[in-house]
C-alpha cells in the first residue's frame, strides 16, 4: 500500500506490521523483556490528593501535555507538574485561571528546572487553553469526547486546522494541540479509566515512528541513506496502519499498541550503538550530530550493549535499520543512519 504525503511515496508493508505488532503485543501481555520492567508517566505519576479518573485527574493530564512535544523529557516533566500541582492545585483549576495569571504560571514553571525551557510558551498555553476551557466545555476536558468516537472528531475539537490563528472566542482549537497531542490526550484519558475505550490511532511520536521505520514497515522510495526525512510526511502512514492494525484485530483501544512501541524504542532501540551520536555546539535546527564510533571486532560495551538490547528483543529479526534519537531531536526529521549491525561473533535470537 503506497501513499503520496506531500511529493513522497511512502510505502505501508501490511503484513510486516501485522508480524511485527502480533509479536510485540504477546511480549507485552506475557511481560516479556523489555516489558517485565516497563514504566508509564501517566500511571507513576499521579499527584497525591487527587482520586484516579476524577475532573482533577483529568485536567492535570491535559496540562501535561504541553509538554509531550520532542524536546521535553516526558518523565521529569511529568514529576516536576506533580510537584507543582502539589504546591498550587489552583492553577490546574479552569475556574480560577484567566489570562491575567500568566505571570503567575510562568513563576511557577521557572521554578521547576525540568519546566524552565519554553515556559513562557507554556504557560501561554496553559492559561489561554484553561480559559477556552472554561468558557466553552464547563471547565472539563472530558466534556470534549462527549458523543466523538473518531480521530477526525477528537481533531476537529481540539487541533486548530490548517494551523490556523488561535481564536478564544471560539469552542474548538487548543493551543498545542496537533494530531500527536489530540492522540495522546484520548490515550491517556482511555489508559486512566477517565474516559471510555474506542480505537483511534496511537500517538505517533518518535518512538511509535521508530520502530516503523527502523523494521521497514514504512519505508521510503528514492530517499538515500542519512537522508532527512520529514516527521510529518510519514505521519498519516503511520496512523493509517496502526489505527488498521487495532480496528481489524478487536483491539477496544490502541494503548497496548502505544505501551508496545513506545517501551521498547526507549528501552531498546536507545541503547544499540548505532543509535549513539555526539552532539555538535548547539546551533538550532542546524546543530550537527555524528554517529559515536564503535567496533564489534574487540567486544566489550558495543557487544554487551547489543547482548542487553537487541538480543532479547521481541522483533530482533524484523529490524532493519538505525534510527538515532539525537538526529530527530534537534532537526525533527527522521534520518536512517544504515543498516542495523550485529556482532559476527553473537548468534542471532531464534524465534
Amino acid at each position: 500500500m503506497a501513499e503520496i504525503q506531500n511529493g513522497l511515496k511512502v510505502q505501508t508493508h501490511w503484513k510486516r506490521a501485522c508480524d511485527v505488532f502480533s509479536r510485540l503485543l504477546a511480549a507485552l501481555e506475557k511481560k516479556e523483556s523489555p516489558y517485565d520492567k516497563a514504566r508509564f508517566p501517566q500511571t507513576d505519576n499521579i499527584p497525591s490528593g487527587i482520586d484516579g479518573g476524577s475532573l482533577e485527574h483529568a485536567l492535570f493530564l491535559f496540562v501535561v501535555c504541553f509538554w509531550m512535544r520532542a524536546g521535553f523529557n516526558s518523565d521529569s516533566c511529568f514529576e516536576a507538574l506533580v510537584r507543582v500541582f502539589e504546591r498550587r492545585p489552583d492553577l490546574f483549576s479552569p475556574r480560577m485561571i484567566t489570562p491575567d495569571h500568566l505571570d503567575m504560571v510562568t513563576e511557577a514553571l521557572q521554578g521547576e528546572g525540568s519546566l524552565r525551557y519554553r515556559a513562557e510558551e507554556n504557560a501561554r498555553f496553559w492559561v489561554l487553553d484553561l480559559t477556552k476551557l472554561n468558557k466553552y466545555w464547563g471547565g472539563d476536558p472530558r466534556n470534549i469526547f462527549k458523543r466523538v468516537r473518531t480521530f477526525e472528531g477528537i481533531c476537529d475539537r481540539l487541533v486548530r486546522k490548517g494551523g490556523a490563528v488561535f481564536n478564544p472566542d471560539h469552542p474548538r482549537g487548543f493551543l498545542g494541540f496537533r494530531e500527536k497531542m489530540a492522540s495522546l490526550l484520548t490515550h491517556f484519558f482511555i489508559d486512566q479509566g477517565i474516559i471510555g475505550q474506542f480505537v483511534i490511532p496511537p500517538p505517533i511520536d518518535f518512538h511509535a515512528m521508530r520502530i516503523l521505520v527502523a523494521t521497514e514497515i514504512l519505508t521510503t522510495s528514492g530517499v538515500e541513506v542519512g537522508s532527512r526525512i520529514s516527521f510529518g510526511k510519514l505521519a498519516d502512514a503511520a496512523r493509517n496502519v496502526t489505527d488498521r492494525y487495532c480496528s481489524e484485530h478487536g483491539y477496544r483501544s490502541s494503548v497496548p499498541l502505544c505501551d508496545a512501541l513506545w517501551t521498547l524504542s526507549r528501552s531498546f532501540c536507545n541503547r544499540h550503538p548505532g543509535n549513539d551520536s555526539i552532539i555538535g555546539e548547539s546551533n538550532g535546527r542546524k546543530t550537527e550530530v555524528f554517529p559515536r564510533e564503535f567496533s564489534w571486532e574487540h567486544g566489550g560495551t558495543a557487544i554487551k550493549a547489543y547482548e542487553n538490547t537487541c538480543l532479547r528483543c521481541p522483533i530482533e529479526g524484523f529490524c532493519k535499520n538505525s534510527v538515532p534519537w539525537a538526529n530527530y531531536r534537534h532537526t525533527g526529521d527522521i534520518i536512517i543512519r544504515g543498516r542495523r549491525g550485529r556482532p559476527p561473533q553473537v548468534q542471532p535470537r531464534l524465534f
